[in-house]
C-alpha cells in the first residue's frame, strides 16, 4: 500500500470501517518535507488530516 496513492488509503479506511465499524483515532507515521507553500502542495502530499473524512 502507497500513502501517496488516494484510491489505496480510501479503499483501507473502507475495509478498516467494515471490519471494526470505526476509526477511533490514527497515527500518522509517514513523513516528507516539502519545501512549498501550503497551497502549492497537491492532495496527494497534503497530511490525511486535511483530507474529506470518512464517517463509518
Amino acid at each position: 500500500m502507497s500513502i501517496r496513492e488516494i484510491d489505496q488509503v480510501e479503499d483501507l479506511i473502507a475495509q478498516t470501517i467494515e471490519r471494526f465499524g470505526s476509526i477511533d483515532f490514527l497515527v500518522n507515521n509517514a513523513g516528507g518535507q516539502f519545501p512549498a507553500p501550503p497551497g502549492a502542495i497537491s492532495d496527494l502530499r497534503r497530511s490525511p488530516a486535511s483530507l474529506p473524512r470518512r464517517e463509518g
